[in-house]
């Protein structure tokens, strides 16, 4: 089990804020510096619970302040975790969840929250003589539709659908 938290005073903190400005059809963002306050909290766990079950958590939430305008930063991720099972490391599968944002800068866009599934597996292989690992993960494995908070295309395209991804690893030697 882990858990840290954090508070933060940041004199000219830059961050991108969003105009009302649009340029053939795209937001336009601007850099701003202020004085700034960030505090948040980040929470994980994981144990097994079964010859070789593991189960493991993990969340994280942070709010930021503009200090100068009393308003909250803009584009500062809403609360997420994920929650998932995994056999010996080897194969599992979680679901990752991202809130709706709560604590919003009056130019920032909300999206809705949503929740994925993840599955992921692999194993060691010999390919042409030689020891490989063989990983694949499926990411958004029911291709569900959402936008990402902190995404700058939110207003007019979703977030990537099912998303495979087939690794091969291998150490060379002489």
């Amino acid at each position: 089990f882990e858990l840290s938290g954090y508070h933060n005073r940041i004199s000219d903190f830059i961050y991108v804020t969003p105009t009302v400005l649009v340029i053939d059809s795209l937001p336009v963002y601007q850099y701003t510096q202020a004085e700034a306050e960030l505090y948040g909290a980040e929470a994980s766990l994981e144990t097994e619970v079964g010859k070789g079950l593991i189960v493991h958590g993990r969340a994280d939430v942070v709010r930021g302040t503009n200090l100068e305008a009393h308003e909250p930063l803009p584009l500062i991720p809403p609360l997420n975790g994920t929650v998932g099972l995994s056999y010996r490391h080897q194969a599992g599968f979680e679901f990752e969840s991202h809130a709706s944002p709560k604590h919003l800068n009056p130019l920032d866009i909300p999206t809705n929250g949503y929740t994925l599934l993840n599955l992921w597996g692999g194993g060691a292989v010999r390919l042409f003589g030689q020891p490989v690992q063989v990983d694949v993960s499926i990411r958004n494995a029911f291709n569900k539709r959402y936008r990402t908070f902190l995404t700058r295309y939110k207003t007019f395209a979703d977030d990537p659908g099912r998303n495979v991804i087939l690794r091969l690893s291998t150490g060379f030697t002489e």
